[in-house]
C-alpha cells in the first residue's frame, strides 16, 4: 500500500501540498487565538465591500442569521427578512466595528468588566417600510477553543437588549467552530449558549457563506485576496491552541475550524483511490487503537464499511424474507424484537410501532402528525395560516380534553418550553397524547403507520428517507448496496453472531505486526494533516446521527494524539 501511495505521488501531491502550505497565523502562533479571530472577523465584515452592497459580507452574514434563526426557532423581523432575501435592502453604512468592547461603554449603567468580542453597528440609508428602524446592531460572542462561562450570554443580553422605539434591528450571535452537522441538528446540540436569544453560527458558516463568495468575485485586490486565502488556510489546517503567558500550550488538542469547498473536493478525489482510503484507515487504526477490518480482498475497512459489503454478498444469494437464521439473537432479543435484516418488497417487513400516518404522510412523532391535521383543517375552513385558528382550536381542545389538558393550550403563536415550531407559523405541544381529540376535531384520521406507507418510505428517494430516519431513529435501517434489503446499524459488538450467518465469507479484525505498526506510525507522522482533514470531512458529511457521533469520537482521539 505504501508503495502504491508513493507510485501515485503525482496525483497525491495536489492534496499533500495544499494541506502543508504555511499561513501567517500559524507561523506567529496565533492560529487558535480567540482575539486574533475576532479581529479578523470584524475586519472581514467591515473592510471588504463589494461595489453592489447587496452582496457585501454583512448581507451574506444576515443570510446566515436568517437560516440559523429558522433552524433554531428564533424570531427574525419579517420586514427585514423580506428585504434581505429579495435583495431589496437599502444601502448599509458602517457606523461602528470594534472588538473587545467593554459592556460599560455600550451601557453606561453597567458596572461589570465583561467585554463583547465583536460589536458591529450599521445604519440603513432608508428605513424599511413600516418598521421605522434605521440601524442594524450585531453583538457576537466568539469561542474558538473554549466554552461559555459565568452565563456570559445572559449578561450580554440583559445589559444590551434594545428597548422598543430605539429604531434598531438587533442580533445576538454565538460564533464557534461547531460543525454544520451539529447546527443542522441543533435541538440535539450539546454546546449551546445559556441565553436562548443568541443565534448559534459556525466558522464553517462564515467560510461558506461570507469568505468563499468574496473569493469567487472580482472585487478584491491582489493583496486582499492573499489575506483572505491565508485566513482560509488558518481555518482549515490542523493547529494547536494558543500558548499561555509563559509560552506553554495549556493542552495538546489540535483543531480544525472549517473546511473549504476546494479542500473537500481534493480530499474526496484522494479518497476515490481505494488504496489511499485503506491506507488512511490502517494508519488511524494502528496509532490510535481504532479497530480495522477486512472482508474478502478488501483491507483497511471500518466495521460500518465491511458490514454492508458482506451483507450484499449474503442477501444476493437469498430469495426469502428470513435471510438470516437467528438474526434476532444479533441483538440479544426475543422473537418479538426488531430483526437485523428486513426485506421490503413483499409487504411483510418490520414496521416500527411508534410511527404515525395521516393523509398518506408518515411522521416520527404524534404531534407532527397532529400538526399536519391542523394545517389541513385550517386550509379546509378557509384560513390562510394555522395561527388564525389557534384561539378557536385551543378552546375546542380544552373542552374535549378537560383535566387531561393540564391547563396548557395545544397551540401557541410564540415559543415556549415543551412546544415545537411548525412551518414557522405556530407552536404545538410536544407532549400531546395519542388519545387526544385532534382527529375528531379536524375529521382527519391519525393512526399507526401501515405496512404500505412504511414500505413506500423505505423505497422513496434517498433524501426523503435520510432526513426522515435522522429525525425518527438514527439506528434504524440502511439499504444494503445493490439489493432491496435493509439492515440495522447497532451491531458492531455482535460480529461473531453475524459471521456465523455469513458462514464462509467472514468479516475479520486486523492484527498488526510490530513492523506494520512502525511503518504506519511513520506514515501517520508524515501525513498527519492529511489524515486529520480526511476524518474531519468524513465526520461533517455523515448524516446518520449515531455514525456521526462515532466519527466525531475518532476525530477527537486523533486531535489529542501526540
Amino acid at each position: 500500500m505504501l508503495a502504491a501511495f508513493n507510485g501515485n505521488m503525482q496525483e497525491n501531491a495536489l492534496v499533500l501540498e495544499y494541506l502543508s502550505r504555511p499561513n501567517i497565523f500559524d507561523t506567529i502562533g496565533k492560529a487558535r487565538n480567540e482575539m486574533s479571530h475576532s479581529k479578523m472577523i470584524a475586519h472581514l465584515l467591515s473592510a471588504y465591500n463589494a461595489s453592489d452592497c447587496r452582496e457585501s459580507p454583512i448581507v451574506h452574514l444576515l443570510d446566515i442569521i436568517i437560516e440559523r434563526s429558522w433552524q433554531q426557532a428564533k424570531k427574525f423581523p419579517e420586514d427585514l427578512k423580506a428585504a434581505i432575501l429579495t435583495r431589496d435592502l437599502p444601502d448599509l453604512q458602517l457606523e461602528e466595528c470594534k472588538t473587545e468592547v467593554p459592556l460599560s461603554k455600550l451601557n453606561k449603567s453597567y458596572r461589570g468588566k465583561e467585554r463583547v468580542d465583536i460589536y458591529l453597528r450599521y445604519r440603513l440609508k432608508d428605513t424599511i417600510v413600516k418598521s421605522g428602524r434605521s440601524e442594524i446592531e450585531i453583538i457576537i460572542e466568539n469561542k474558538v477553543q473554549s466554552q461559555e462561562h459565568d452565563s456570559q450570554t445572559e449578561t450580554y443580553y440583559k445589559t444590551l437588549k434594545a428597548g422598543k422605539g430605539t429604531g434598531k434591528y438587533q442580533f445576538f450571535l454565538y460564533l464557534s467552530p461547531m460543525s454544520a452537522r451539529t447546527l443542522d441538528d441543533f435541538s440535539n446540540a450539546k454546546e449551546k449558549p445559556t441565553c436562548d436569544k443568541f443565534v448559534c453560527i459556525s466558522y464553517q458558516d462564515i467560510l461558506d457563506g461570507v469568505i468563499e463568495p468574496l473569493l469567487a468575485g472580482n472585487e478584491l485586490s491582489d493583496r486582499e485576496r492573499v489575506i483572505l486565502n491565508d485566513y482560509v488556510s488558518c481555518l482549515e489546517l490542523p493547529a494547536l491552541p494558543d500558548t499561555n503567558k509563559d509560552g506553554v500550550q495549556d493542552k495538546f488538542d489540535m483543531s480544525i475550524m472549517a473546511t473549504s469547498a476546494h479542500e473537500r473536493r481534493l480530499i474526496n478525489n484522494f479518497l476515490s483511490t481505494e488504496n489511499n482510503r485503506q491506507l488512511i484507515q490502517l494508519a488511524t487504526s494502528s496509532v490510535c487503537g481504532i479497530p480495522s477490518y477486512t472482508y474478502k480482498e478488501k483491507a483497511g475497512l471500518t466495521f460500518e464499511e465491511a458490514l454492508p459489503l458482506a451483507l450484499a454478498d449474503y442477501v444476493n444469494e437469498k430469495t426469502e424474507l428470513g435471510v438470516m437464521v437467528g438474526t434476532y439473537d444479533v441483538f440479544a432479543r426475543t422473537k418479538g424484537g426488531t430483526p437485523f435484516v428486513v426485506w421490503s418488497p413483499n409487504g411483510k417487513q418490520y414496521v416500527p410501532f411508534d410511527l404515525w400516518e395521516t393523509e398518506g404522510e408518515v411522521y416520527s412523532k404524534f404531534y407532527e402528525a397532529a400538526a399536519h391535521a391542523i394545517i389541513s383543517y385550517s386550509e379546509r375552513i378557509g384560513k390562510r395560516y394555522p395561527s388564525e385558528v389557534i384561539s378557536d382550536f385551543n378552546s375546542e381542545y380544552g373542552k374535549r380534553n378537560g383535566k387531561r389538558n393540564n391547563g396548557k393550550p395545544l397551540l401557541l403563536s410564540d415559543p415556549m418550553d415543551g412546544y415545537e415550531l411548525i412551518q414557522g407559523d405556530f407552536f404545538i405541544r410536544k407532549d400531546v397524547g395519542t388519545d387526544c381529540t385532534i382527529a375528531s376535531i379536524t375529521e382527519i384520521a391519525i393512526c399507526h403507520v401501515s405496512h404500505e406507507a412504511f414500505h413506500n418510505l423505505l423505497m422513496s428517494d434517498i433524501a426523503t428517507l435520510k432526513y426522515f430516519l435522522l429525525d425518527f431513529n438514527p439506528d434504524l435501517y440502511s439499504r444494503i448496496p445493490g439489493t432491496n434489503f435493509y439492515y440495522r446499524h447497532d451491531s458492531k459488538d455482535k460480529i461473531d453472531v453475524i459471521n456465523k450467518c455469513l458462514k464462509e465469507k467472514k468479516i475479520e479484525k486486523i492484527t498488526f505486526s510490530q513492523d506494520d505498526r512502525n511503518l504506519l506510525k511513520k506514515f501517520y507522522d508524515s501525513h498527519r494533516g492529511l489524515i486529520l482533514s480526511v476524518h474531519k470531512i468524513k465526520a461533517d458529511n455523515e448524516q446518520n446521527a449515531s455514525r456521526y457521533e462515532a466519527q466525531q469520537g475518532v476525530l477527537k482521539k486523533l486531535l489529542k494524539y501526540k
